[in-house]
């Protein structure tokens, strides 16, 4: 594979600055030393550029592997979406918008890319969760949301099977922890969640607020908005509470 030929590279350029070397330094005439040493370089030098364009090839089929992995993946992340929303799914709404509060909150490219594959994937793991319990309008009996517990887990396996170059499943993972501790799966608490997490938690539950489902209507935005500050530092992280009313502020 391509790690091996990198972990070479090195005693290839060795080889040739030895070759240089050679020719520099020995005490034979300069012609029969460098009718030697020449072939010799460019032998190694032909060798490591067949061994980078292999890196690069395989560098190539990873990111092509990576590009089939996330479109089959979104596209199951649809289809369990529409199956909860009635038809309606919203997934790159979430994943927009969280992307848009990570660059509000100072976040680089390569962390807002992550971020919106996470907030794509989020909830994958609903597939394993019956319809009946998806779509009950009134309050889950205890061994229904115990089931129910079980999706950001189910979707972070599935996540972590895809190798993405980049920490996605442990945002999956956490996007239902609460900033005072009383979320699931693991209970964690505060920055312990991972930002990632924390910031698609609060995309979702805004988009959940506002979008009519088949059993309610959505809430004005104003409404949604008071709802995410009455949780702020409670059930969300009131800093990424605060770059959504900035970033809609800014909007509007």
């Amino acid at each position: 594979g391509g790690g091996r030929w990198l972990w070479k590279a090195p005693s290839y350029l060795v080889s040739a600055a030895a070759a240089g070397l050679m020719l520099a330094l020995s005490p034979l005439p300069p012609l029969p030393v460098a009718g030697f040493s020449l072939p010799l370089f460019a032998l190694l030098s032909r060798s490591f550029q067949a061994h980078v364009g292999g890196v690069e090839q395989e560098r190539k089929r990873a990111v092509q592997v990576t590009a089939l992995q996330t479109g089959m993946l979104e596209a199951l992340a649809m289809a369990v979406e529409a199956r909860e929303s009635g038809g309606n799914p919203h997934v790159h709404r979430i994943a927009k918008v969280a992307e848009l509060l990570g660059r509000a909150m100072g976040l680089g490219p390569a962390e807002r890319q992550a971020l919106g594959l996470a907030a794509l994937l989020h909830d994958i793991g609903k597939m394993a969760v019956p319809d009946y319990i998806l779509s009950k309008p009134g309050r889950l009996l205890p061994e229904e949301y115990e089931r129910l517990k079980l999706h950001p887990v189910v979707a972070a396996e599935i996540v972590e099977r895809a190798r993405f170059p980049f920490p996605v499943a442990p945002m999956v993972r956490s996007h239902h922890e609460r900033w005072d501790g009383k979320g699931y799966p693991d209970g964690i608490q505060g920055k312990a969640i991972p930002l990632g997490a924390r910031v698609i938690a609060v995309a979702d539950a805004y988009d959940a607020l506002v979008t009519d489902r088949p059993y309610r209507t959505g809430f004005p935005r104003e409404k949604a908005r008071e709802v995410l500050q009455m949780g702020a530092g409670t059930q969300w992280d009131a800093a990424v509470v605060e770059a959504l009313l900035f970033v809609q502020t800014r909007a509007n």
